[in-house]
């Protein structure tokens, strides 16, 4: 009777572990294959913290949405505010007059930056590709293409805020500033790797939050967004009027508006950190 109830027993937990070991492999193979990336260390940046900073804003804009970025530019115009535009050529789709719409939205003063050509996966791209070849293929590309439009690009944001260690050490050869969807989204040190936050909200408190406390904690608070609708939808949270809020509740606080390949310029001083042990 012992014996039949310890093989039952037996039985039981070795269906069990079968079971976990079979979810552990698939959570496994969807970790690869979806995320595979890690969190970027802070050391990428230098120990200098910033002094006599005003705090402000970053907004920065992702992907190919010229006509509806230049129609924003009245807003950003009427409040002094300038913004970075991550230039994906191909992504979401091609635009034949991409050269004359970039160049309206630089001429007015704004930031291009570049997010790849064809805005691929990170993970999905180094499993047959090196990094080399994805600077080679996805980066340089856009870079020349830039170039003979006159602009020298200095930031790069990766597609869907995938990164890893590795992508953002080789990365950061090419560029002065590596924005990522994770990290501190409020900058206080000088350094290439920015983080940066994206809000799915209809609520201009939850901008008013992030504003607020770049200002008591003297940074400067980068923003990730799209593209401005008209309407609210299902998929797209951020309006011209949110925009227009946003830009004006900035302007209330005395803070300032910042390009990130601009924001070390715009130290006035800074101030070695002492590391202990």
């Amino acid at each position: 009777m012992h014996s039949h109830s310890s093989h039952s027993i037996l039985k039981r937990t070795s269906s069990i572990l079968a079971v976990i070991i079979l979810l552990i492999q698939s959570c496994t193979e969807k970790i690869e294959t979806k995320i595979a990336l890690d969190y970027p260390s802070g050391d990428q940046n230098s120990g200098e913290t910033l002094i006599n900073l005003q705090p402000g804003i970053a907004l920065t804009f992702d992907d190919a949405y010229y006509d509806e970025w230049i129609e924003m530019l009245p807003i950003l115009q009427k409040y002094d505010a300038k913004a970075t535009f991550f230039i994906c050529r191909n992504y979401p789709k091609y635009d034949p007059k991409s050269k004359e719409k970039i160049l309206t939205l630089y001429n007015a003063g704004n930031e291009i930056g570049v997010h790849t050509l064809n805005h691929p996966h990170l993970s999905d791209y180094l499993k047959d590709h090196t990094l080399s070849e994805y600077y080679r293929n996805e980066i340089l590309p856009d870079v020349r293409f830039l170039n003979a439009l006159g602009i020298n690009p200095g930031s790069f944001a990766f597609p869907y805020g995938e990164q890893n260690t590795e992508a953002i050490r080789y990365i950061s050869q090419y560029f002065n500033k590596i924005r990522c969807m994770y990290g501190a989204p409020n900058i206080k040190t000088s350094g290439k790797v920015i983080g940066a936050s994206l809000i799915w909200s209809r609520d201009l408190k939850d901008y008013k939050d992030g504003i607020l406390f770049a200002k008591s904690d003297t940074g400067i608070w980068v923003v990730v967004e799209h593209k401005p609708v008209h309407e609210f939808t299902n998929k797209d949270t951020f309006t011209f009027r949110m925009l227009d809020s946003i830009c004006r509740f900035v302007k209330e606080q005395n803070m300032r508006f910042y390009c990130l390949n601009g924001i070390d310029s715009a130290f006035v001083g800074k101030q070695r950190i002492r590391k202990s042990g």
